[in-house]
C-alpha cells in the first residue's frame, strides 16, 4: 500500500453534545505502519455534523488517495 490512510472519528461537539465526525489524512509506514506525517498535506482535516456528509466526504478523501496512488 501507500501508507495514507483515513483517520476518523467521532466525537462529541462540546457545546451542543451532537455528534461531530471527524476525518483526517495521515501517512504512515507502509512496512511497519509507523507514524510518518500526520498531515501529508492531500486533505484538510474534517469536522462534519451529520453521518451523510461523513459519507460523502470520506469517499472524496478516498478518491484523492487513489488519484495520488495512481498518479
Amino acid at each position: 500500500g501507500s501508507g495514507i490512510a483515513i483517520v476518523s472519528s467521532v466525537e462529541p461537539d462540546l457545546g451542543t453534545g451532537a455528534a461531530n465526525y471527524v476525518l483526517s489524512v495521515i501517512e504512515l509506514d507502509p512496512a511497519t505502519a509507523t507514524l510518518v506525517d500526520m498531515d501529508p498535506r492531500i486533505a484538510p482535516h474534517v469536522e462534519i455534523d451529520s453521518p451523510e456528509k461523513y459519507d460523502i466526504e470520506h469517499a472524496r478523501l478516498r478518491e484523492l488517495i487513489e488519484q495520488r496512488r495512481t498518479g
